[in-house]
């Protein structure tokens, strides 16, 4: 079970959710919700894995992306087989990146199964298809299970709200695949919380509404009607719909690139919270009452 993370105060006018203090394992500071909901996720599949998928989990994975060593560490902790395929030139030059040599360390596999990122996905889902487990916590949202898996520890983090003058506050929430912050949206909703504005900041560009519909939808709520047109049912039906949120696709920086970065004295993942960070100093809002949400900090698995 994972606990409800703590706001910290700072000063006057800013507030931090401070995700990255869940640090589950003592030989490394892997942190936050990637970490946890990995957890969640494996270890609410564990025996559908052992008895149906030979104890084995597979998670295609970006050189530059934290994911390999943080699933390679939580299937190490429950004891499973885990193969991480990647996108190289060789094994050799994937092996010189740290997360590679983070998931060697940890027992894991890294299996070089094409040369250019964009055929990562497929070429890995070839090579493995179903008769391994597949983790993608980031993005799956096909399956009710995973999905739920991922959703719910996440969603549970808003009680940490409870108490705090939030109809006062905008809350700024770095945004990746977009499942976090949907997660949160549906916790926000089921909790009737509500933020005097809400901004999701996409750290490089792209637009996540779709995915973080699909996650809303799940369930039973949908987006606000600045982001969804009505359809003619709804005047026939009562449509329970998620707070009204900004989605900001910020197309300042790539998402290859790092920026350092701390907010009260906390250090900001460079990839993540430092972009997000960095639009709201950008764009004045770190001047009004702001809740800034971290959800992790991997900057010890780059």
């Amino acid at each position: 079970m994972v606990p409800v993370l703590p706001v910290v105060q700072v000063g006057d006018r800013l507030w931090l959710k401070r995700d990255d203090l869940h640090v589950p394992f003592s030989d490394t500071q892997m942190n936050g919700a990637k970490t946890y909901q990995c957890m969640n996720l494996i270890g609410s599949h564990l025996q559908t894995i052992r008895d149906k998928y030979a104890g084995t989990i597979y998670s295609d994975n970006f050189l530059q992306s934290p994911q390999g060593p943080i699933v390679s560490r939580v299937a190490k902790e429950y004891g499973l087989r885990c193969i991480i395929p990647v996108a190289s030139d060789t094994q050799e030059t994937a092996l010189q990146h740290r997360s590679m040599q983070l998931v060697r360390g940890w027992g894991g596999e890294v299996d070089v199964v094409c040369q250019m990122g964009f055929a990562l996905s497929s070429r890995a889902k070839q090579k493995y298809g179903d008769q391994y487990f597949r983790v993608r916590f980031g993005m799956s949202t096909d399956s009710p299970s995973v999905l739920r898996s991922v959703v719910d520890p996440v969603r549970q983090q808003v009680q940490a709200f409870d108490g705090l003058p939030t109809e006062t506050m905008t809350l700024v929430v770095p945004v990746g695949s977009g499942v976090v912050f949907g997660s949160l949206l549906v916790g926000l909703a089921q909790r009737k919380i509500r933020f005097k504005r809400i901004v999701g900041v996409q750290i490089s560009g792209y637009d996540r509404l779709d995915k973080i519909h699909r996650v809303v939808r799940s369930y039973g709520y949908e987006l606000p009607e600045q982001h969804t047109q009505s359809s003619a049912m709804d005047f026939f039906q009562e449509v329970e719909r998620v707070p009204a949120f900004d989605f900001v696709p910020d197309t300042t920086y790539s998402y290859a690139r790092h920026i350092s970065s701390t907010v009260g004295g906390v250090e900001l993942d460079s990839q993540y919270e430092a972009k997000a960070w960095d639009w709201a100093v950008r764009t004045g809002i770190s001047s009004d009452p702001l809740m800034f949400y971290i959800v992790g900090n991997s900057n010890c698995l780059r």
